[in-house]
């Protein structure tokens, strides 16, 4: 389990929180966006050379 411990020397701990949620969930997005656009390149690829990935994902 990981935990993230942080200290602030603001006044307001809900600020600091949301800072680091909100910092947590733009990284999300961002990986979601990537992955879209891999699985985008990945499907014009199969249907390019009409191929499916699960080929080369078997043992």
């Amino acid at each position: 389990m990981l935990q993230l411990e942080t200290k602030s020397d603001a006044p307001d701990l809900e600020i600091v929180q949301n800072l680091v949620r909100a910092a947590i969930d733009a990284e999300i997005k961002n990986l979601q966006r990537s992955l879209d656009k891999t699985n985008k390149v990945l499907k014009e690829f199969e249907t390019k050379y009409q191929i499916s990935s699960d080929l080369f994902l078997s043992d």
